[in-house]
């Protein structure tokens, strides 16, 4: 007899519409063992930065040394990964019990297109998204390039920089293709050709500079905020622009 199973017990609209999920109390246990098993099992490049110390913000860092910029946005992250990618993945990196953990981690689409996929709101989404990234032809052609340009990734958001601009062109147009070709989806209203400036991580990027974007602070005090929360977001924003040499 098949087991009935319960890995999210409600979802809501989120930030723009997005459905998020809530997991179950075992959809959660079940999430965090998952993504244990990754960390356990798998070692990502260092330029997903996500995983790293500092986060954006240290990505932010790292590519204001150069001169010329690009970015590239997947649209729909998470909603884009099936549940045979899911499998496939965990397989691959040597995880027990690959199915039965994609399962779990995934929903029914809510496009209504069918199939599953994973879900905004679990805890594990990000690591199997990154994993599927890592091991796609886009994570295989994102780890040449960093030979030859500074690559990070943050989640969706993909940027590169160097100071030779027909170089970084040639990375930029080569990874529109190989994004379409593995299966993902852009955003193309933020991606970003490449420039001397450019936005990424809601923030501006331009040789020796880094900061916050007006539209960023505007939005953030366009709510009511604590002395703590604002007190917080302006050392944020120090944070970003410390060490800017003009």
């Amino acid at each position: 007899m098949p087991v009935q199973f319960h890995n999210f017990a409600y979802s809501f609209s989120g930030p723009k519409g997005k459905p998020v999920f809530v997991p179950t109390p075992e959809g959660r246990e079940i999430g965090h063992k998952v993504k244990t098993l990754v960390e356990e099992n798998y070692e990502f490049d260092a330029f997903y930065t996500h995983f790293r110390p500092g986060g954006h913000v240290r990505a932010l860092h790292a590519h204001r040394q150069h001169a010329v910029f690009a970015k590239l946005d997947l649209k729909d992250f998470f909603y884009t990964i099936g549940r045979n990618r899911v499998d496939k993945a965990l397989k691959a990196c040597g995880v027990r019990h690959h199915a039965h953990f994609a399962k779990w981690s995934t929903v029914k689409s809510p496009s209504g297109e069918g199939g599953y996929v994973l879900p905004y709101g679990f805890v594990q989404s990000p690591i199997l998204a990154s994993l599927v990234l890592s091991q796609s032809a886009v994570g295989r052609f994102l780890a040449e390039a960093s030979q030859q340009v500074l690559v990070t990734v943050y989640l969706d958001d993909i940027a590169f920089s160097a100071d030779d601009a027909g170089l970084v062109s040639e990375v930029f147009a080569a990874a529109l293709s190989v994004v379409d070709e593995a299966g993902f989806m852009l955003n193309t209203a933020k991606v970003a050709a490449p420039s001397e400036a450019i936005e990424v991580f809601n923030c501006g990027l331009k040789v020796g500079q880094t900061s916050v974007l007006e539209v960023r602070r505007d939005a953030f005090y366009a709510e009511a905020r604590s002395e703590e929360s604002a007190d917080a977001f302006e050392r944020y924003c120090e944070v970003v622009e410390a060490g800017n040499t003009r």
